[in-house]
């Protein structure tokens, strides 16, 4: 795994969201979460995964660890929600699937919500006041 992306973080203290792009064997998710340890940086670190495998291998691993499952399509929303619960999971939702009664459901299970690609003002004001805990954008300063 590349440091670089972690010591940038950190130079700038900022979190690291660090997408587990495909599917991987559990000794490569081992491997980064060993970088990251080095560096200091796992408490500053979200693991994110439209792979739940990963997510769980991550779960397993690090059971406190900030990790967000990665939605988009049209899924099952109660598929979604048991797998949430079931491994400890925040959400990161294609931001045009979610409603505010998602949020709710979210919520309610004592998760978080991320939202993806909002790059629309007016698209992020909404979310904000479903009360989503965090909006991923390319340019809303």
């Amino acid at each position: 795994m590349e440091v670089a992306y972690i010591q940038i973080c950190k130079k700038y203290e900022k979190i690291s969201v660090l997408e587990l792009k495909n599917p991987m064997q559990p000794k490569d998710i081992d491997g980064i979460i060993a970088v990251i340890q080095e560096e200091g940086w796992l408490e500053h670190t979200i693991f994110i995964s439209f792979d739940l495998p990963n997510m769980i291998c991550v779960r397993e691993k690090l059971p406190k660890q900030k990790a967000q499952y990665l939605i988009e399509g049209n899924p099952d929303w109660q598929i979604v929600l048991d797998a949430l619960n079931r491994y400890s999971l925040d959400v990161d939702i294609q931001y045009q699937l979610l409603t505010e009664e998602r949020v709710r459901d979210v919520h309610a299970a004592g998760k978080e919500v991320n939202v993806w690609t909002v790059n629309r003002l007016e698209d992020a004001r909404r979310l904000s006041d479903w009360g989503v805990d965090y909006i991923t954008t390319n340019i809303i300063e």
